[in-house]
């Protein structure tokens, strides 16, 4: 019978080298609700442009099914929002004034997000909690702040989800998993620092422990946009406590 369940987003990123800015910004408080917003922005930020950075030229074509974007038409899909999001986050005029999905070369594509994502690095990085419920405007609708903000995590989150699949179909790692160590990468941190580090270390264990204890099973895993690979994935959590224990496979992605 299938499952389901709910997912959890464990988000796991630091700075590469050829990726670091020139100076960058000291970690955010998490016990605030502007550092909790920026430490995420810092993470997708990351996982997109090292996603960029690794897909070959070749792959930029890509499309795993005729329906739906390339993987470069994906990376100017999130440039174009960027723009639209961190505008209105940042109350000035869209400088983007071209579709940036209508871009094909690789050199192109990688540029045009580094430049949405430097755009964008001005709306979060002095956020504060006060400026999260500043007013601000979609179109014609009131929003905050705080609401556009957290609308572009979520939608880069979404389709690095997207992006991450394509790149598994190429045979590559995603760069989130990479720097997780559970790629063949190692791993160079956290947004959370050393806590959030051992927060996943706690549930990889608690899953392998669950692997050791289950039987197999016909479910099937599904992949949720942005977030995890979740379900059984070929085995049952069984015995005491089962039903809690189906709930803790998560695998970030």
């Amino acid at each position: 019978m299938r499952l389901l369940l709910s997912c959890a987003i464990v988000a796991m990123a630091g700075a590469t080298p050829h990726q670091a800015r020139q100076n960058p910004p000291a970690p955010p408080s998490l016990t605030t609700l502007s550092g909790g917003t920026i430490s995420l922005y810092r993470s997708i930020r990351l996982n997109l442009l090292e996603a960029a950075e690794t897909m070959p030229e070749a792959n930029y074509p890509f499309k795993p099914t005729p329906d739906v974007r390339t993987f470069g038409e994906l990376i100017g899909h999130v440039s174009n929002t960027h723009y639209t999001f961190c505008a209105a986050g940042r109350a000035v005029p869209n400088p983007n004034q071209k579709n940036l999905e209508t871009l094909t070369a690789k050199s192109d594509l990688v540029k045009a997000l580094k430049e949405s994502v430097a755009f964008c690095d001005a709306a979060y990085d002095k956020l504060t909690d006060a400026e999260m419920m500043a007013p601000a405007k979609w179109g014609e609708t009131q929003i905050t702040k705080g609401y556009v903000l957290s609308f572009n995590i979520a939608h880069d989150n979404e389709h690095y989800g997207n992006i991450a699949t394509y790149m598994r179909l190429k045979g590559l790692v995603p760069p989130s998993t990479e720097r997780s160590g559970r790629g063949g990468g190692e791993s160079v941190g956290s947004p959370w620092g050393h806590e959030g580090m051992e927060d996943v270390a706690a549930l990889r264990g608690l899953m392998r422990a669950h692997a050791e204890t289950s039987e197999p099973s016909t479910t099937q895993c599904s992949l949720v946009s942005g977030c995890a690979l979740i379900g059984p994935c070929g085995r049952r959590p069984r015995g005491r406590n089962a039903r809690a224990k189906r709930r803790l496979w998560i695998f970030p992605i």
